[in-house]
């Protein structure tokens, strides 16, 4: 399968997450990785990936602290057994005022 095209804008787009997360898949299929894990994902993005992943992920790495409680993507996790590992776990000092 061949990389999407690359827009003149980098970032998010599902078609070049799901290309990576299939090379990955690939990476389980053949032994060499035990599971999958992905970062920084919403619920929407996250629901995408459920459908459309063979191997669904097992772990989500996301900025989790006391003013950044991700309530609606700990129960979706929660739901459907997801690790939550949080970092920034007091905060982060630099990130601007919302």
């Amino acid at each position: 399968m061949a990389p999407p095209p690359f827009s003149q804008r980098l970032g998010y787009t599902p078609e070049h997450y799901l290309f990576v997360w299939r090379a990955m898949e690939a990476l389980v299929d053949e032994g060499l990785v035990r599971s999958l894990g992905c970062s920084n994902m919403t619920v929407r993005k996250l629901e995408a990936l459920w459908g459309a992943a063979a191997h669904k992920p097992v772990n989500i790495q996301v900025e989790l602290h006391p003013f950044l409680a991700q309530h609606a993507l700990k129960a979706y996790c929660d739901a459907r057994g997801i690790l939550m590992t949080g970092y920034h776990p007091l905060g982060s000092p630099s990130r601007p005022a919302q």
